[in-house]
């Protein structure tokens, strides 16, 4: 269990996530259906239905020839996506062979003891203590990731790996720091099957710039105005 510094750490992106319930729809924006058995409340913590019992194949490890991430694309890219537009959006997830978190507020997979993950957790969950138990609640659950990622995505790692889902754009210091910790793990564990998966938000139809704050990303006029000045924003 956490102790209330952690939970209090955690609790700052709750306002990020009862915000992400109010989605900004443009005219060529596209609302697909959420797949069972997802709720569509914020932070559900359900995983949504596997279409295959095939596991996606490993981008990087044992037997893998040309490693490189999967790129997926809102407009102009393959496969088609279409998506709401969150109010925030973490720009990692890591999640193991069964579709858990492998990254949480209170543990981590062995291979991600890099310290970056740590602050990466802290811009992906928010905590709550109930019951004697600590829960790690996803600010962007995968049932609300399959807006950007489509309902046939798959959260399950390679066996015994890790799947890294990340949110990108160009241009922003933080997401190359997700690169390059990604890219130190995989190195230190060349035996661990990893997937790894980029989602480019700048090909979403946004209504306005992209701005990065820690390790999450939000639309410029999502951001409180005395907000404006902290966050890098991009087009």
């Amino acid at each position: 269990m956490a102790d209330g510094a952690r939970v209090r750490i955690a609790a700052g992106p709750w306002t990020r996530l009862l915000a992400a319930a109010v989605v900004l729809l443009s005219s060529a924006v596209v609302h697909a259906a959420l797949p069972s058995p997802c709720t569509g409340v914020p932070g559900d913590l359900r995983l949504p239905a596997q279409p295959t019992p095939a596991v996606p194949a490993a981008t990087h490890g044992p037997g893998v020839t040309d490693p490189k991430p999967v790129h997926l694309a809102a407009t102009g890219g393959q496969p088609h996506r279409h998506v709401l537009l969150h109010m925030a959006v973490p720009m990692l997830y890591i999640h193991d062979d069964k579709g858990g978190y492998a990254n949480t507020l209170d543990r981590h997979d062995a291979a991600l003891g890099d310290p970056i993950f740590e602050a990466i957790a802290r811009s992906a969950f928010w905590g709550e203590d109930e019951g004697g138990r600590f829960w790690s609640i996803p600010d962007l659950s995968p049932c609300d990731q399959t807006q950007f990622l489509g309902a046939d995505f798959d959260f399950r790692a390679p066996p015994t790996g890790l799947l890294f889902v990340q949110f990108d754009i160009a241009d922003c210091a933080a997401c190359a720091k997700v690169d390059t910790a990604i890219e130190r793990t995989i190195a230190a564990h060349p035996k661990l099957p990893v997937r790894w998966v980029k989602f480019d938000l700048a090909s979403t139809d946004a209504t306005s710039a992209w701005c990065f704050e820690e390790y999450w990303l939000t639309l410029r006029e999502n951001l409180p105005s005395e907000e404006v000045g902290k966050a890098t924003c991009h087009r």
